[in-house]
């Protein structure tokens, strides 16, 4: 089910447009976060593809600004996975390659982001996935709960729900 690389290669300048044209319409932290994993998942799959897209856009430095301010976005350990891995792949072409000065200026920077995100993944692995305290993901949790109660409600039989003692009823008004 892979895709050979020279078509995913002719996709990512389509996607890497459409993204680059929703981010500063995306107006929730979801939206934003799945933007920049989309970017980071890119820029992961092919480095110098991305920059290349990015670089003849003109908004490298911009793009790369925006995201290293988002980064408190990435609050579970899939985000900051992947996340970990994009900034990878540009610090090991950094190494091998001339990169774009917008990009070689903000080196150190990314250093620090390898080295914070790094601190995060351990931290969220030591609390046990991700989903720990502090991950700034409490809300979706609820949410989550509450919509796994309403699918199990849906699926109950006509007449069952009168019976119900999980004490939530109160949840379909």
């Amino acid at each position: 089910a892979n895709v050979p690389a020279p078509a995913a290669d002719a996709w990512l300048p389509r996607y890497f447009d459409e993204l680059r044209l929703r981010l500063p319409k995306a107006q929730t932290a979801v939206l934003r976060r799945a933007v920049f994993g989309t970017f980071a998942t890119m820029l992961w799959y092919n480095a110098e593809l991305f920059l290349l897209c990015s670089e003849e856009r003109q908004c490298t430095q911009q793009l790369f600004e925006v995201w290293m301010k988002s980064m408190d976005l990435a609050s579970r350990l899939a985000d900051r996975k992947i996340f970990m891995l994009g900034f990878v792949r540009l610090f090991q072409l950094a190494c091998s390659q001339n990169l774009p000065a917008s990009v070689t200026a903000g080196l150190p920077h990314l250093v620090q982001q390898l080295v914070a995100q790094s601190r995060e993944i351990i931290k969220l692995r030591v609390q046990g996935g991700g989903a720990g305290e502090g991950s700034g993901d409490e809300d979706s949790d609820v949410d989550e709960d509450k919509l796994v109660r309403r699918l199990q409600k849906s699926n109950q039989k006509p007449g069952e729900d009168a019976n119900d003692d999980d004490g939530d009823d109160d949840d379909d008004e």
